[in-house]
Order: C-alpha cells, then sequence, then structure tokens
C-alpha cells in the first residue's frame, strides 16, 4: 500500500508541473500574439478604435482563463492530494 501511495503523490507532483508549464506556455504564447497583432492593429490607420480595444480584451480575456484554468486544476489536485492524507490516515 505504502508504493501506491508514494506513487499517487508521485504522479499528483507530475500533473501540477504539467497544468503550470502549459498555463505557463499558453501565457507566452498569448503574449507573443498580442506583441505580432498589436504592431499590426496599430498600424492598420483603417482600424476603428473600438476594434483595437476588443483585441486588447481577447487578449486579457484569454490570460484571465488561463489563469482560472490552472487555479481550477490546482485546486482539483490540492482536494485530490487531501482525499489520498485523509486515506492514509485511516
Amino acid at each position: 500500500m505504502e508504493r501506491q501511495i508514494t506513487f499517487a503523490k508521485q504522479m499528483l507532483g507530475f500533473q501540477r508541473i504539467m497544468v503550470d508549464a502549459m498555463a505557463s506556455n499558453m501565457i507566452i504564447f498569448l503574449d507573443q500574439t498580442e506583441r505580432i497583432l498589436g504592431h499590426y492593429v496599430k498600424g492598420a490607420t483603417w482600424t476603428p478604435p473600438a476594434s483595437k480595444a476588443v483585441f486588447k480584451d481577447w487578449i486579457e480575456h484569454n490570460k484571465q482563463g488561463c489563469d482560472a484554468l490552472r487555479n481550477a486544476a490546482c485546486d482539483g489536485l490540492n482536494m485530490l492530494e487531501g482525499f489520498i492524507n485523509r486515506s492514509v490516515k485511516q
């Protein structure tokens, strides 16, 4: 039983690393998208200011979504770890 608990805790640690890396990479991708498309949108004089604001809002909402996804996944992993720790004590 001890080996299974150790293995489960190692898998939780691995999952935490994967979730954090995924969210960080998505945010890096969004930053690059913002820089590249931001230059295009700023340079396009024919683009209305409302469209430029929508672009900025889109980027910010995606970043908030990445953070929310990371937090939700971490909360779920914390709950699972708590369950494992409670079952070990019993």
